[in-house]
């Protein structure tokens, strides 16, 4: 029979077997609830993109498809106050010069100039310590994935380095002290202390199971304490009033009980949501079949349908057969495109165009339009010949989605939905909503302003989210876990670990000495 006795040693075995990564889970985790995970990021080190300026612009897009023989997408956006245009061929990557259109590589020169330009800063930029460029082995704190890149240390005081992209000079990571510290304490969390992206490992699976079997002894000890409290209250005909400031501040198994009870349901919901995280979710997953190719490459002749379109909307005022004569070779001819001009000086959302993608969409949709991009990092589609705002219809958005993942359009419906829905409750503005018939009720979202593709969500995923939320205390899905709640909840669940470890040091320290005299005696009787 399962007696107080032995719940009371169960307990105390549980803990001291866990009790280390018990603190380590409180430290962790209210380190990480504290630190705004923007800061983390490194958002307050990036200075804005840097709008476009149209007068820079003078190499039209027109002459790309001359250069080269297929083309995948084209990007023009500044680049350490040079606009360029990067060229997706669907091999490789490659970046032109909207000025002269040389081609441009990302050197230590103007890796240097571009980190510069990158770091914001109210006052001079900190030297730079050192410069690396990795091109197969990647260090631990980036993925290898984003490889070749450069790395550009900053002498700021925290260990600032940026991470740019070799191709196209992009900033792909911003790393710092704070950020290292959250990675390791993420690793710790999830007691993974190999690169920190395996929650599924067998080591914390053990520690929430034998955590569970702690709490659940703890509560049945909870339970009996305070029914024996009742019956002896109820002896005696009155309730004797503890003194928070005298004798029962110094009871660790006083204020341990209070605490406990006081995150008795934080406790449990962070630790069933934890084990249907690192237990269940990995493996309710459910795969989608994409198409072989997604954006498919764009040869001229296919391309004739768009770029028609946006050459009479942003063509230098030159002849066809000027354009091989590129690169610009006098002053005088840098002329540039009143419809461009236009174009770029118009601050779409009360803000500067800092992106034009000419081509946001696989060729088989055909449909000319482009994707701008604001220093707010909004985006929206405009035609290329009115500049209007253009908004996605219902058969655009479907071969949207049919253009990326295999589906029969007759399993599909599709609605449109304003300001937020169930599975994205932070979003404001129109949605399409493609809705499939399917076993796992996978619904997939597009923009309707800009054509951007969310989901799949089923019903693992919204499963997965809702377990998210509750061990974030997050349950309408909108604050994160930056929040008081969770910040409260994390520091009463540290204060609660520490004092039942002192609690069960003090037991040990008190008991030890009469075990270690009562196996003496035991001793010494036998030799007698």
């Amino acid at each position: 029979m399962l007696t107080e006795k032995r719940l009371r040693k169960l307990h105390r075995l549980l803990l001291t077997l866990i009790f280390v990564q018990v603190v380590l889970w409180g430290v962790s985790g209210l380190y990480m609830v504290v630190m705004d995970i923007d800061f983390i990021r490194g958002t307050p080190f990036k200075s804005a993109p840097q709008p476009l300026v149209a007068e820079k612009v003078i190499v039209p897009p027109a002459v790309l498809l001359n250069r080269f023989d297929s083309i995948k997408s084209i990007r023009l956006r500044m680049l350490a106050d040079t606009p360029v245009y990067v060229v997706d061929d669907g091999v490789n990557v490659s970046m032109v010069n909207a000025e002269t259109s040389e081609s441009i590589s990302i050197n230590e020169t103007r890796t240097i100039e571009i980190a510069r330009k990158g770091y914001l800063t109210l006052n001079d930029t900190p030297a730079i310590n050192a410069i690396n460029l990795f091109t197969d082995v990647a260090p631990e704190e980036i993925p290898t994935s984003i490889l070749p890149a450069w790395q550009v240390e900053f002498d700021d005081g925290v260990n600032t380095r940026f991470y740019i992209d070799a191709t196209t000079g992009e900033i792909l990571r911003v790393r710092h002290q704070y950020w290292r510290l959250f990675d390791l304490m993420w690793q710790l969390h999830i007691m993974d202390y190999d690169d920190g992206a395996d929650i599924d490992n067998p080591l914390l699976s053990a520690f929430i199971i034998s955590t569970l079997l702690a709490l659940g002894s703890g509560m049945a000890l909870l339970v009996v304490h305070f029914h024996r409290q009742a019956d002896k209250r109820a002896r005696q005909g009155r309730t004797q009033a503890k003194s928070l400031f005298s004798s029962s501040k110094r009871q660790l198994r006083y204020w341990h009980r209070r605490l406990a009870l006081l995150t008795l349901i934080p406790l449990c919901l962070w630790l069933v949501s934890a084990a249907y995280l690192n237990m269940f979710a990995p493996h309710f997953q459910h795969d989608y079949s994409k198409q072989t190719e997604t954006y498919h490459s764009m040869s001229s002749n296919q391309a004739d349908v768009i770029m028609d379109a946006v050459n009479l909307a942003l063509s230098r005022v030159v002849q066809a057969d000027q354009l091989a004569k590129l690169p610009i070779q006098s002053p005088d001819d840098r002329q540039f495109d009143p419809h461009l001009k236009q174009l770029l000086q118009h601050e779409y959302r009360e803000s500067p165009i800092t992106e034009i993608d000419f081509i946001p969409f696989p060729a088989q949709l055909v449909t000319p339009l482009l994707l701008l991009r604001n220093a707010n990092d909004k985006a929206w589609l405009v035609d290329p010949v009115t500049l209007n705002i253009n908004t996605l219809n219902k058969q655009q958005a479907l071969a949207l989605l049919l253009a990326k993942y295999e589906f029969e359009a007759d399993n599909m419906t599709i609605t449109m939905q304003s300001d937020g829905v169930d599975d994205m409750p932070e979003f404001s503005g129109k949605l399409w909503q493609i809705d499939v018939d399917d076993h796992v009720e996978t619904t997939f979202y597009i923009d309707s302003i800009n054509g951007s593709l969310f989901g799949p969500f089923n019903r693992y995923t919204r499963l997965e989210s809702l377990f998210l939320r509750i061990h974030f205390f997050d349950y309408a899905g909108s604050l994160g876990f930056n929040h008081w709640w969770n910040i409260l909840f994390a520091l009463l669940y540290l204060i609660l670990s520490l004092s039942g470890i002192a609690y069960l040091f003090r037991f040990v320290k008190n008991k030890l000495p009469l075990k270690i005299h009562s196996v003496k005696a035991r001793r010494n009787r036998q030799v007698a």
